[in-house]
C-alpha cells in the first residue's frame, strides 16, 4: 500500500500567446483512460508545461496501489485516436465569420492523420455528424453559410458532449467552438457547464472579437466558461488585429494541445479490478500536483473484460476426422443390467501382463518405489552439477556495418549472419537538411571520429569525439550525453538518459539535428 503524499497545489499564471487555459494555471487535468489492444493502459493528462517529459516525473496509482509507468509521450505522437468537433456559431456577425471560415480549413491541416473529425454547425445535432480522417472531405464540410437566426449554441455544444458521453468508443473528445463569444444563448449556461466540467471533454472556444471596442465582457466571460470548465481546454482570444493571419490564429490551438501527454502503462503491473487512478506530476522540486479519475461501473466492467481479453490463451483443437463428423447430437445407450452375460465360473481366468504386474508391485510396495525415485534424482542432480561444460567453439567477430561475420577455425568455414539489424536511426540536420542514417542492434554511438564513434558526424569541431549514445530496448528509445559541450533534446539540456520521440530535435556541438527511426 503506498504512502499517502501530501499534495502542495502551486497556482501559477502563465500567459502562452493569447491562449489562456486549464494548463496555463498550473493544473494537472487526468483527462481519459483508455485500454489499447496492445496489452497497455494509457492515461491522457494535461501538465503544466511543454518540456520533454519522462516516466520518472509522474507517480501513478490504481486503488492506491503504485503502478509502473512504461513510457510518457506527447498526445500527437501517441497512438490514442482523438475525436474533432469543429462546431460553428452560424449567428456570428459577418466579419467574425468570414474570419472564421479562414481559420477552420487551417485547424483541419493541424490534425495528425490518426485523428478523426467532422464539422458541426448550430442547427445540427452531433448525432447526425459524419467522421472521417479525410482532410479534402472536412474541408467539404465546411463550406457553410452564415445564419444570424441560428442561435442554438448551447443545444449544439450539449449534444456534442452527450454524444461522447453516451458512447465509450471514444478514446480522446476535442470540441472546437467557432463564435464570436456574443451569443445571446450563453447567459442560460449554467447547466451546460456542469455538464462539461463532469465530462471528459475538453474544449477551445475561439472568440473571434472583431467588433474593435464594442465587445460584450459579461458574455465573452460566461462562453469561456465553455472552455476553463472542460478537461484541460483554452479560451483563444482573435483580436481585431489578427484577422487576417489565419494560420497563427490555429497555431494557438496546436500551443494547447502540447500540454497533453500520454502516461502509459504496463499490464503487469495492474490489478485484476480497478475503481479509480490518481496521477501525480513533479512540476519542480517543490510543487506536486494531483488529479485522480474515478471509473464508472460501466468503466470497470470494461476494464475487467480488457484484463481477460488480454490473458486468453487460445487452445487449438484436434481436427476431427471423417468418423467424428456426425451431424446431430449422439447418445451412448445405457446397458441394461439384466441383460448382461454372467460370467461362467469354469471360465479360465486369463494370465496377469507385464503391466498389470507393476501396477500390484507399486501398490504393495510404495516405500521402495519412492526411495528409487529418490536416489535416481540425487543421481541425476550429481551428474548435473559435476559435469563440465563444453568448451566453445572459438570464434573471431569482425563487424562490418554493424553485421557479424564468424570466422570458425575448427574447420575453416566462414558463416555470415544475415539477421538484419533491429532499428535504423535517421537524423536530418536542420541548416542544410545533411541526412544521416545507420542502422543499430541495441546501442549506436554519435561522435566526430572513428572508430570511437559508430556514427560519424564531421565539420562541427564542438562536437565531441564521442559526444552521445542511442539506447533500444523494451520499445523505447534512449539519449544519453557522452560529450564534454552537452547534448540538448528541444531546447533543454539532458543530465541523465532520456527517451527520445520520433522528430524531437537534438542539439548536439553547434548543430540541430531532427531524429526519426523505423524498424527494418
Amino acid at each position: 500500500m503506498k504512502k499517502k503524499i501530501t499534495i502542495v497545489l502551486l497556482i501559477m499564471m502563465m500567459l502562452f500567446t493569447g491562449v489562456l487555459g486549464a494548463s496555463a494555471e498550473g493544473k494537472l487535468t487526468l483527462q481519459n483512460v483508455v485500454f489499447q489492444d496492445d496489452g497497455t493502459l494509457d492515461l491522457i493528462v494535461s501538465v503544466p508545461t511543454i518540456d520533454n517529459l519522462q516516466p520518472a516525473d509522474f507517480s501513478v496509482s490504481a486503488n492506491t496501489e503504485a503502478i509502473e509507468v512504461k513510457s510518457v509521450s506527447s498526445i500527437g505522437r501517441s497512438d490514442v485516436v482523438t475525436h474533432w468537433v469543429f462546431l460553428v456559431d452560424l449567428s456570428m456577425s459577418a466579419a467574425s465569420f468570414e474570419t472564421a471560415m479562414k481559420t477552420l480549413p487551417e485547424l483541419i491541416n493541424l490534425l495528425p492523420e490518426k485523428d478523426m473529425a467532422a464539422v458541426m454547425t448550430t442547427e445540427m445535432s452531433a448525432y447526425n455528424l459524419q467522421w472521417t480522417n479525410d482532410k479534402a472531405a472536412l474541408n467539404a464540410q465546411a463550406g457553410l453559410k452564415r445564419n444570424g437566426n441560428a442561435k442554438q449554441l448551447n443545444a449544439a455544444v450539449a449534444s456534442a458532449v452527450t454524444l461522447f458521453e453516451d458512447q465509450t468508443t471514444y478514446e480522446r473528445a476535442c470540441i472546437v467552438i467557432l463564435s464570436d463569444g456574443e451569443n445571446d444563448d450563453v447567459e442560460k449556461s449554467s447547466n451546460l457547464i456542469s455538464q462539461i466540467t463532469s465530462s471528459n471533454v475538453t474544449v477551445y472556444a475561439y472568440a473571434f472579437e472583431l467588433t474593435a471596442g464594442n465587445r460584450d465582457n459579461d458574455k465573452i466571460e460566461n462562453y469561456g466558461a465553455y472552455a476553463t470548465s472542460s478537461a484541460g481546454g483554452a479560451m483563444i482570444s482573435v483580436e481585431y488585429g489578427e484577422r487576417n493571419n489565419a494560420q497563427a490564429n490555429a497555431k494557438k490551438l496546436e500551443q494547447n494541445e502540447q500540454y497533453f501527454r500520454v502516461v502509459k502503462l504496463a499490464k503487469s503491473s495492474l490489478p485484476e479490478s480497478v475503481s479509480s487512478f490518481e496521477v501525480i506530476f513533479r512540476l519542480d522540486n517543490n510543487t506536486l500536483l494531483a488529479d485522480d479519475f474515478a471509473l464508472s461501473s460501466a468503466r470497470q466492467l470494461a476494464y475487467k473484460d480488457w484484463m481477460n481479453a488480454q490473458s486468453v490463451i487460445i487452445i487449438s483443437e484436434p481436427t476431427p476426422g471423417p468418423t467424428d463428423m456426425i451431424s446431430g447430437p449422439t447418445t451412448q445407450p445405457t446397458p441394461d443390467p439384466t441383460n448382461m452375460p454372467t460370467p461362467d465360473p469354469t471360465d479360465p481366468v486369463p494370465d496377469p501382463t507385464l503391466f498389470d504386474k507393476i501396477i500390484e508391485f507399486v501398490e504393495e510396495n510404495p516405500i521402495v518405489i519412492l526411495g528409487v525415485v529418490l536416489v535416481a534424482l540425487l543421481v541425476v542432480l550429481l551428474v548435473v552439477l559435476t559435469r563440465k561444460k563444453p568448451v566453445e567453439e572459438q570464434k573471431t567477430e569482425i563487424r562490418v556495418d554493424r553485421t557479424v561475420i564468424h570466422d570458425n577455425r575448427d574447420n575453416g568455414a566462414t558463416v555470415v549472419d544475415m539477421e538484419p539489424a533491429k532499428m535504423m536511426i535517421r537524423l536530418i540536420r536542420t541548416d542544410d537538411r545533411s541526412v544521416y542514417t545507420m542502422a543499430m542492434n541495441e546501442t549506436l554511438i554519435i561522435g566526430r571520429k572513428a572508430p570511437e564513434a559508430d556514427m560519424v558526424i564531421s565539420g562541427d569541431e564542438k562536437l565531441s569525439r564521442v559526444h552521445a549514445r542511442i539506447s533500444f530496448a523494451n520499445g523505447v528509445v534512449v539519449l544519453e550525453n557522452l560529450g564534454a559541450n552537452g547534448t540538448y533534446v528541444n531546447g533543454k539540456k539532458i543530465d541523465r538518459p532520456v527517451q527520445l520521440h520520433q522528430q524531437d530535435i537534438l542539439k548536439m556541438g553547434e548543430k540541430l539535428y531532427q531524429i526519426s527511426w523505423h524498424m527494418q
